[in-house]
């Protein structure tokens, strides 16, 4: 199986779209701290992507402006109260994770990694064959707790 996340990922930008878009998007967000909602919001946005993939280049150099913009457009509903926790701080400096969290070869980076951790248990079924198209029932458990079930499509022609 983690061949096939390896065709993918190396692969991605021959089989998704790849040109500069611009999607309206609806934003959502919340965080709590035990077990009580500390902040959420729902908001209107565009968001633009040069590639429609995450740029590990543009990441490393902290360029995210070249891999994705957001311009806020109206704020639906904002709920924000200040938590006494000393757990609850957080930082306004962006990282990999933060942007690459909007990009599917990001989290097909992520589970690639994890298949990769000698530790991680994965297994695949395969479900049906037609020839061009398999049908995979996989599932991924890591130590980090990270648990992934599902039914990838795979394309053999590509």
């Amino acid at each position: 199986m983690c061949c096939i996340f390896e065709d993918i990922f190396k692969n991605y930008h021959k089989r998704y779209y790849d040109e500069p878009s611009l999607y309206n998007i609806t934003m959502k967000q919340r965080s709590s701290d035990n077990g009580k909602l500390h902040f959420m919001v729902i908001a209107e946005a565009k968001l633009w992507s040069d590639s429609n993939m995450y740029n590990f280049k543009d990441g490393f150099r902290k360029n995210y402006d070249n891999i994705l913009q957001i311009q806020l457009n109206n704020v639906k509903y904002l709920k924000n109260i200040k938590s006494d926790s000393v757990f609850s701080q957080k930082t306004n400096e962006f990282s990999h994770e933060t942007v690459g969290n909007f990009f599917f070869n990001f989290e097909i980076y992520r589970t690639l990694m994890n298949l990769r951790n000698k530790e991680t248990k994965f297994s695949g079924n395969l479900i049906s064959d037609d020839g061009e198209e398999q049908i995979i029932n996989c599932k991924i458990k890591s130590i980090y707790g990270i648990n992934v079930n599902g039914e990838i499509k795979y394309n053999k022609k590509d």
